[in-house]
């Protein structure tokens, strides 16, 4: 995933900077973010509650540690 060649996929502009646009268009950066959606979103129910997302902080945290 992090390789020159998904850097220059994601960076159309070809800036050598991802802009903030280039990163929301991006498909593979738009799939790493749902990710911890998915994960936070318990119930599946397509929205994250705020039980829900307090759970997701404290197994985040319990990460850091």
């Amino acid at each position: 995933g992090g390789t020159i060649e998904t850097f220059r996929k994601i960076n159309v502009s070809r800036t050598g900077k991802i802009t903030l646009e280039e990163a929301k268009a991006s498909v593979f950066i738009r799939n790493r973010l749902a990710a911890p959606f998915d994960e936070a979103d318990i119930n599946h129910s397509g929205y994250v509650t705020w039980d829900e997302f307090q759970a997701a902080r404290a197994k985040a945290r319990a990460y850091v540690r």
